[in-house]
């Protein structure tokens, strides 16, 4: 067996490097109201974890630190339980150190604006800035140490000592020759020679010794850290492929998927238990779509960038019926054939109005497809696409559609349209007269009323009584784009470029959520009401919100 190379201990050192600090985001007062208003797992947030910076064998659960949250693997169940992010309290994602103290069971993180601790029974992670410990705003974390009564902090230019119930932190000289023995350390300090045998894997990896491992695809992903654990168990944190486990027994290695194959989520859909989430490829490190099964609590990922049919990485839009999975692309439709494992392109070669792919929508009839010049249906049960020749949305954006019975609705650049099934025609469709701008982005339907966000506000419909009702623009969303809306019985939801409005339709008034609650980012770019749950697509990844807990008060 060879040696690992310097590949690893180099790789670290760059993930520490160049990595500068900034303020926290809140002040103590507000995280205080933070978590007297919410519990730990209110907000929970997923994103592009498949870039491990530091690993730490716990009591109960194997932690990676990421460059988007701190995983966790369940060392009982051997399943993976919701990350840490900042949604969770934390103050920053970047995780550049995670370590873990046997003695009193606090996880203590490091990242660019200082460091963190948290143990199973709180409520909230606590907070230490870089200016609280001593440090200057350039110093970079590289290790953490733990000794029976200290905790250390290795940077750049010097130690720093703490009382390891999380206070009184000072700088120091370096560990003595009594202290360098009694310290377990953690990140770039822990990191030793270490012979890896020829682990062997599933089919479509190759495990190499020399510290990397190999795609089918022969992408190579570096070892970036690895720790033992009492169970002879090697865990592994790549670059770009996420966590894996080796056993030293066996010689058998596992790669162990979790979290979004890319951060930007724009289109989930729910297909029988399998959740498809896609977004925008732009200023992603990685392209794909994730496949999450819920039942079994199973990620998989798909690198759309090695399959020929896709033109364009962007995702827009997903929707999944009973033998296919339709996906919109900034460049042409995709559909997945589930049963034949195989992709077809449509674009204006198939009669499409317009490659460009804003929503798509579903109903008896087939595929109702929104692009940049008009509407196209993709008819059951031949799969044709077929093309409205219609004068009134020639060459007009659509931004979404929304299927209603025999009707269906389109929010365009030119305002609201439907067409009649019966009379199968398109016509335009007069809204609030305190909307002043009818540029259309997205529509909401419950029960009797259709809801649509615009660039002048928020108008709604109620069918039954034939009245509409208007919330402006510059009086209740000033300085923002609404990108989706989700009306329910009692609130309606709408997410916005500046966070997550909610409606109280009893008590007549807005509120709204941000980063400060606990959104992953305040870019909300589409909803899923789920019951209790709110899944909410964001730029930066997707949170799940536990909107109905009971006894908290928004």
């Amino acid at each position: 067996m060879k040696k690992i190379s310097n590949l690893v201990f180099n790789f670290f050192f760059l993930l520490l490097t160049g990595i500068y600090s900034f303020s926290f985001p809140q002040n103590r007062m507000n995280d205080l109201l933070r978590r007297n208003k919410y519990r730990i797992d209110d907000w929970i947030s997923y994103s592009d974890m498949k870039y491990i910076t530091s690993i730490a064998v716990g009591r109960s659960y194997i932690y990676f630190g990421s460059t988007n949250g701190i995983l966790r693997y369940s060392r009982f169940y051997n399943e993976w339980d919701y990350p840490f992010t900042k949604s969770n309290g934390l103050a920053d994602d970047r995780i550049l150190v995670v370590a873990f103290d046997w003695s009193t069971d606090f996880i203590w993180a490091a990242h660019s604006k200082g460091i963190s601790y948290y143990r199973d029974g709180m409520n909230w992670w606590n907070n230490i800035s870089k200016s609280e410990i001593g440090m200057n705003s350039q110093e970079n974390l590289l290790s953490i140490g733990i000794d029976n009564n200290n905790i250390w902090i290795e940077t750049d230019k010097r130690y720093y000592i703490g009382d390891k119930l999380g206070g009184n932190f000072h700088w120091t000289n370096p560990p003595v020759d009594k202290y360098k023995n009694k310290i377990i350390w953690f990140g770039k300090k822990a990191l030793k020679k270490f012979d890896f045998p020829l682990f062997i894997s599933e089919p479509e990896y190759l495990f190499f010794p020399e510290g990397y491992i190999r795609d089918k695809y022969f992408h190579n992903y570096n070892i970036s850290y690895f720790t033992e654990d009492d169970r002879e168990n090697l865990w592994l944190g790549t670059w770009g492929l996420g966590a894996a486990v080796g056993n030293l027994r066996t010689d058998f290695l596992n790669v162990l998927r979790f979290g979004l194959y890319q951060n930007s989520v724009e289109a989930i859909e729910d297909d029988d238990g399998i959740v498809w989430i896609g977004g925008l490829a732009k200023n992603e490190l990685s392209h794909g779509i994730t496949l999450w099964d819920r039942r079994k609590d199973k990620w998989e990922h798909i690198d759309i960038q090695k399959l020929a049919a896709f033109q364009n990485y962007s995702i827009t839009s997903i929707k999944a019926d009973s033998h296919f999975v339709w996906i919109g692309t900034l460049d042409g439709l995709m559909r997945y054939d589930k049963k034949k494992n195989s992709w077809k392109l449509y674009t204006v070669f198939n009669n499409l109005r317009d490659n460009l792919i804003y929503k798509l929508d579903m109903d008896e009839d087939g595929v109702w497809v929104a692009t940049g010049s008009g509407v196209n249906l993709i008819k059951y049960p031949e799969y044709k696409v077929h093309n409205f020749q219609n004068k009134l949305l020639k060459n007009t954006r659509v931004y979404d559609i929304k299927c209603d019975g025999f009707i269906v609705w389109a929010a365009t650049r030119r305002g609201i349209f439907k067409y009649d099934k019966f009379l199968q025609q398109w016509s335009s469709v007069k809204g609030s007269s305190e909307i002043v701008i009818p540029t259309t982005t997205a529509i909401g339907k419950w029960k009797n009323e259709l809801w649509f966000a615009t660039g002048g506000g928020i108008q709604f419909f109620n069918k039954k009584t034939k009245k509409w009702q208007a919330f402006p623009q510059f009086h209740y969303f000033e300085n923002t784009r609404i990108n989706s809306i989700i009306p329910s019985e009692n609130y309606v939801w709408v997410g916005t470029e500046t966070g997550l409005y909610k409606f109280n339709r009893e008590k007549k008034y807005w509120i709204v959520y941000t980063s400060a609650d606990g959104l992953i980012d305040d870019s909300v770019r589409t909803i899923v009401l789920e019951g209790n749950y709110l899944w909410l697509g964001t730029r930066k990844g997707l949170t799940f919100f536990l909107w109905n807990r009971r006894g908290r008060i928004d």
